[in-house]
């Protein structure tokens, strides 16, 4: 399945920035998220016709949640998760960072995961999730960027990979 996406390394405004020190922005965007009251009511609404304890019904419906009402634009500058909910639009990784955001909010261990697919560097980049819960033995990734994709999915051909799992929250 082929897809396009603007360079990941062009998502923060210091360019030179290492691959790394990307992810944390994102993961620090995620920190901030989670002090706000209306992310975490929207996470908890979202999942609330799930069947309690049920894992993979909260994970897929915050993943469709974002995937399917949160438009996607180009643009250097990141927002918050907050910003990106109530303009229901952001780049893809503001969005990989709202949907990280609502699936740590309702306890999930979640992360990021930075793909190089073309062998030109680090462009796109999606979410990590630990299933279970409570105890994770597995982590899915959750591309939202691809409107076909289902969780589990993730691009082929990928010729690097740089992980931030699980996010550090405390």
């Amino acid at each position: 399945m082929a897809y396009t996406s603007y360079p990941f390394g062009a998502a923060v405004a210091h360019h030179s920035q290492n691959v790394e020190g990307q992810l944390k922005v994102l993961a620090d965007l995620v920190k901030q998220g989670l002090h706000s009251s209306i992310l975490r009511h929207l996470a908890v609404s979202l999942v609330q016709s799930c069947p309690d304890r049920s894992d993979s019904c909260e994970v897929s419906t915050l993943f469709y949640f974002v995937q399917q009402n949160i438009r996607i634009i180009e643009g250097d500058a990141r927002q918050s998760a907050e910003m990106t909910a109530q303009r229901l639009s952001g780049s893809g990784p503001d969005r990989a960072v709202l949907l990280a955001t609502l699936l740590s909010e309702i306890g999930f261990p979640a992360g990021f995961r930075a793909v190089d697919t073309r062998g030109v560097g680090f462009h796109h980049v999606y979410v990590l999730v630990g299933l279970p819960k409570r105890s994770p033995r597995s982590v899915i990734a959750l591309d939202t960027f691809v409107a076909s994709a289902v969780p589990g999915w993730e691009p082929s051909g990928i010729k690097a990979k740089k992980d931030l799992y699980p996010l550090k929250l405390g």
